[in-house]
Parts: C-alpha cells; structure tokens; sequence
C-alpha cells in the first residue's frame, strides 16, 4: 500500500498530466510499432513528437 508522500505525488502527476486514448486499426497500430521502434522511441513519445512536428508546420 502506498504512503501518504508517494499518494501525493501520484495525484500531483495526474493533476499535471493528460492521457489521451486513440482507436486504430491493427495494419496501423503495426506501422506505429514499427516506426517508434525503428526511431527508439515508445510508441506514445513516437506519437506526441508526430503531433508537435505536425502543428509546427502549420
């Protein structure tokens, strides 16, 4: 069971912190896979950096 200090820093994180959930389909969850792992990112950073590089173009 967690302490008091780590309950804290978990809320902390959550109240600091969004998560967004995405469907899609398996052929493109397998390209996502593929292409974090190919960049050696997780497949959330790999996802987060295609959506900043996507609003820096507009």
């Amino acid at each position: 069971m967690d302490n008091e200090n780590v309950k804290k820093s978990k809320r902390a994180y959550r109240e600091k912190h969004a998560s967004i959930s995405i469907t899609v389909s398996k052929e493109v969850k397998e390209m996502v896979d593929a292409a974090a792992a190919a960049s050696g990112k997780s497949k959330a950073q790999y996802i987060v950096d295609l959506i900043l590089q996507d609003n820096n173009k507009n």
